[in-house]
């Protein structure tokens, strides 16, 4: 028998359902501070999702952290193996484009597992691109719907063909 620690938090990542993730870099710092290294960041989110085949309903990245929710299918692999590669992949591209050897990037990340509707609909409007401006980005409305068209277009429709 486990018994969870209060001081930490507890991953159970290998169950079915829906989750959110949230993951900060270490200290906070802004280390993805410009276009390339958040397209970087995007890129590997999205391809490591489909490599392990989560479904992601939302993300965000920005300088410091970023958050998704992602549903399980039933042929997916483990939410924290996609995390670790995720994890492992960007420290180390993001290291090698700064030239810093062995910095850590990485502090922690955070889960949710969404059992409610509410609790599902709420972190699927705070997560989603058009709420960015929660944390402290604000997106024109244009440049919003440009976004969410394009990810719906490429997760949802185009995916299907």
């Amino acid at each position: 028998m486990s018994i969870d620690w209060p001081h930490a938090p507890v991953h159970r990542l290998d169950s079915a359902g829906i989750f959110m993730v949230t993951a900060a870099t270490l200290h906070k710092n802004h280390l993805f501070a410009d276009a390339g290294k958040l397209t970087l960041l995007e890129h590997g989110l999205l391809s490591l999702a489909k490599q392990y085949q989560w479904q992601l309903e939302a993300w965000a990245v920005f300088t410091n952290h970023y958050h998704f929710v992602a549903r399980r299918k039933r042929e997916s692999a483990s939410l924290k193996k996609l995390l670790t590669h995720l994890h492992a992949d960007s420290a180390r591209d993001l290291n090698r484009m700064d030239e810093e050897i062995g910095r850590e990037v990485w502090f922690n990340f955070w889960d949710t597992k969404l059992t409610y509707e509410r609790s599902y609909l709420a972190r699927l409007n705070y997560v989603h691109p058009c709420s960015s401006d929660l944390n402290g980005y604000v997106l024109t409305a244009i440049a919003c719907v440009i976004r969410f068209t394009r990810r719906f277009l490429l997760s949802h429709i185009l995916v299907r063909m």
